[in-house]
Order: C-alpha cells, then structure tokens, then sequence
C-alpha cells in the first residue's frame, strides 16, 4: 500500500510485499525459493508469464538416486533443493515493469528482519510441525529456533542475518545471488550436505517470459502459468 501511495504500480508493490512474505512467512516462501508471475499489460492489454524457477543441479543424478534407494524426489533434505529463483524474478520484474528500484522494494523486508515482526498464527503452527527438522541443521536451528523452539503466535521474532542478505541483495542486485557470495554460500552449504548444486548452477540462471496457458470455465476464460508448474492441473479440473 505504501509503495502505490508513493506512486509505484502494482509490480512495485507485488515485489515489494512478496520480499516482506519472505521475512514475515519464512515457512513458505523466501530468498531460497522461486517465484511464478501472470503480467497483464493494460495498455497493450497482452498477458505474459514470468517463470523464475530454479533447475535441479549440475550434480543431479537420477541413477545415483536410484542406486540410494529413492523412488522419487524427497519431500525435503538437500537433495530435493534446486537453484533459487525468486531474487533474479523480482529483479527482472521490476526492470521490465517496475517504476522502483530493487533497493526501493526490500526497504520495508529488511526493516522487519532486522527490528523484528509479530508471528502471525498460521506461520506459528506451521513453523512450529518443521521444529525437529530445523533442529538438525546447525545453522537453521541457530537463526530459526531463538531459545531452541519455534517462536509463538505474537511473539516477535527478529532475523538479523536475513537483513544482512537482503541488504547485500538491494546493494549490489540480483548478482550477490548468482555471481556472489550468498548464492556461493547455498551451494556450498548444500553440497556440503549430499545436496546437488554447484556454484556453476547459480551463474547460469536465467528468468524466463513464456505464454500462459488458458481454457474457458462458464463464459470466462481463465490463465495459468504453462509447465513446470501446476497450473495445468488447475485448467484441467475446471
């Protein structure tokens, strides 16, 4: 809202929330995830799609996975991580439509990682169920579990070393990610962990536009991101 008052249009203010989510919601969202995006141009009235996803390491194996036992990707650990796509999505956004700078749009994440936020309810049961899988790894039980637990609905939960990140983010851009420190720190902590990134992976993303897919559902027609999301299960059902 404050980013509309000051005269910003909706992807200012679309990044800007979405960089609070990943500080406010770290149960959902955040740095280390991706981002999906519907751009409707109201002047040229054309609608595109903006799919920052990550692709699956370098080191990807399926053979070794195989030879490990899995059937399928597991739920969660180091060998389900693949390259963040979310800060090179805002970046790319707010260059393509965006009026604000990238710094502009983390001013407000930055605040609440560094003076702290109220956990909502929601985040505090959901940040409570993943406790004991935070509590084995050293550092997410350091940053994410104050006093060895969850922290609980109201009570204020301040992430210092966030801020530093998305600090260095709104310095230096989208590059402290991928040609940087912070995205040379994720792939040595995963790989470190039997995880499949390398430092190679991060310089090679790349934001892709692409065309929504749609269908009609009751006169109106309705669109979706295209593969590889779901939004074709979405189309499908209607």
């Amino acid at each position: 809202l404050q980013v509309l008052q000051e005269g910003g249009n909706a992807i200012d203010a679309a990044v800007t929330a979405a960089a609070v989510l990943a500080v406010v919601e770290p149960t959902m969202t955040g740095v280390g995830g991706d981002l999906f995006a519907l751009v409707f141009d109201a002047k040229t009235k054309t609608l595109t799609g903006l799919n920052s996803s990550g692709r699956a390491g370098a080191r990807a194996d399926a053979e070794a996975l195989l030879s490990q036992g899995h059937r399928e990707i597991p739920a969660h650990g180091p060998l389900s991580i693949t390259v963040p796509g979310s800060v090179a999505g805002w970046a790319e956004l707010l260059k393509s439509s965006g009026t604000i700078a990238l710094s502009r749009a983390l001013a407000p994440a930055i605040g609440y990682a560094r003076d702290g936020f109220a956990v909502s309810e929601i985040v505090a049961a959901q940040w409570s169920a993943v406790a004991d899988r935070l509590a084995t790894d050293r550092e997410a039980a350091r940053v994410l579990l104050p006093n060895g637990r969850a922290p609980n609905a109201g009570e204020v939960f301040c992430n210092p070393d966030l801020a530093v990140t998305l600090e260095h983010i709104a310095a230096t851009g989208a590059a402290a990610v991928y040609e940087g420190p912070i995205g040379t720190a994720i792939a040595d902590h995963v790989g470190a962990l039997g995880g499949f990134l390398t430092r190679a992976d991060f310089s090679a993303h790349g934001a892709d536009w692409v065309e929504p897919l749609s269908t009609t559902y009751r006169g109106y027609r309705l669109h979706e991101m295209p593969p590889n999301t779901q939004g074709l299960v979405a189309l499908e059902m209607l």
